[in-house]
Order: C-alpha cells, then sequence, then structure tokens
C-alpha cells in the first residue's frame, strides 16, 4: 500500500546463556516511515519442530512467527495485523553463503494468493 522506497537495517546478535536463543537488536532506516528500533529473540520448538521468533519494536508492534528450514530456504509464517485487518505473512530467507541471504516477504488475505511487500538481499559487514 505504499510506493517503493529502500530501507536498510543493522543487527547485532548474540546467543543468550545457554545457547538456546538468539538475541537480536535491530536498528532500522525505512525512509519516509521513520526510524525504528527492533528486540527479536529466535530458538527452536523441538516439541513442534519450528523455529520461533518474536519481536517488539519501537513502532508499537509486537511479531510472533513460526519457521521451517528446507534445504537452504528458511520460511517463516505469521499472523500480520494491518489497519484492523489480520493477513497471512510469509517471510522467506534464501541463504546463499554464511554471510548472505536473499528475503522476501509476502501478504495474504486468504493464504493462497501471495502478494510482495518487501524484498532484498542481507549481507554481513564486519564489525571488529
Amino acid at each position: 500500500g505504499t510506493p517503493s522506497s529502500k530501507w536498510s537495517m543493522t543487527t547485532h546478535a548474540d546467543w543468550m546463556e545457554g545457547n538456546f536463543f538468539l538475541v537480536e537488536h535491530d536498528e532500522m532506516d525505512l525512509g519516509a516511515m521513520g526510524k525504528s528500533k527492533e528486540l527479536a529473540v529466535m530458538g527452536y520448538d523441538p516439541d513442534n519442530k519450528v523455529y520461533t521468533y518474536r519481536a517488539f519494536s519501537s513502532m508499537g508492534e509486537a511479531e510472533n512467527a513460526t519457521g521451517t528450514l528446507d534445504g537452504n530456504t528458511l520460511t517463516w509464517l505469521s499472523d500480520e495485523h494491518m489497519n484492523g485487518q489480520v493477513m497471512k505473512g510469509r517471510f522467506t530467507m534464501k541463504i546463499l553463503s554464511p554471510t548472505a541471504y536473499d528475503m522476501k516477504f509476502e501478504l495474504s488475505q486468504d493464504g493462497k494468493q501471495w502478494m510482495t511487500a518487501m524484498e532484498g538481499k542481507a549481507t554481513k559487514k564486519y564489525q571488529p
């Protein structure tokens, strides 16, 4: 629903003690939408055999997703709350190397027909 624009995000992630959960701190520049910060926690749920993702942003958003890995592709599914509507979200990460992945975020009203909302490439930059 918004015009295409460039955005950027910087992430710093560390394993929580015990190495069961990865804790991320993100800083985003979303162009016309402004700047945002996010805290995310990723893990694995062995009972349901899915990866878990929970995030909270400075824009008041809370997100909960589950992910599955198939070869080099990690697919996250979520319910997205937008303007009083609930839509299905699908975030796909195709791992290209240990330092890069392609990403695509799609939305669907029915879980069958998907519309691309965002796509791009993530690259790890060395930070001493």
